[in-house]
């Protein structure tokens, strides 16, 4: 008998602690809600003037509207940082309100990614960095675009590495208060 009484009385402990447990997350709650909550930021649509994109609707219509055009004009050469030795159709243009070379690649029709462009700004230097972005457009095989891109991230890696080595000492840049400068190429 006497341990159905013990048995009564922790389960009556239990039961007081519960409660009291309840009316304090209640109390908490209640102090929780009146004092000010700080909110996320709500998400923004994204600017289009910032993105880097390759405007056109298709590698092709990117290449005709680029041939259209009088103050570029093509060369067959291999793009910035290219090891494989492969002909590409290139573009180069200053960008308009930014320091910088931006770099318009065309494959060939004998290349795997056919039709591609990979469209690259290169900034070397405007502001003591070393910075490229990159946009594709692919309408070949996945596998050949996916490889694409891949072989793209290999020499703006390149490039990168090459001008670090060319205009960075010890973490400082070679160069102060010079204007962007084309980048070195690793194929030149």
């Amino acid at each position: 008998m006497r341990s159905f009484l013990f048995t009564r009385q922790s389960t009556a402990r239990f039961i007081c602690v519960l409660l009291i447990l309840a009316a304090t997350s209640d109390a908490l709650a209640a102090k929780k809600s009146k004092t000010k909550r700080k909110t996320k930021p709500t998400a923004s649509a994204i600017n289009t003037k910032y993105v880097f994109n390759i405007p056109y609707a298709s590698a092709p219509a990117a290449l005709v509207a680029l041939e259209q055009r009088t103050d570029i004009h093509a060369h067959e050469t291999l793009p910035q940082g290219w090891e494989t030795q492969e002909n590409w159709k290139i573009f180069n243009e200053r960008s308009i309100g930014k320091p910088g070379l931006i770099e318009w690649a065309f494959t060939q029709p004998s290349h795997a990614a056919h039709p591609a462009v990979v469209k690259r700004y290169f900034d070397v230097g405007s502001a003591d960095h070393i910075y490229i972005d990159t946009a594709i457009k692919c309408s070949g095989e996945a596998t050949a675009c996916h490889d694409l891109s891949r072989v793209v991230e290999q020499a703006n890696w390149r490039i990168k590495k090459t001008n670090e080595r060319n205009f960075v000492k010890e973490g400082e840049f070679l160069w102060k208060d010079t204007p962007s400068a084309q980048p070195v190429s690793t194929n030149d």
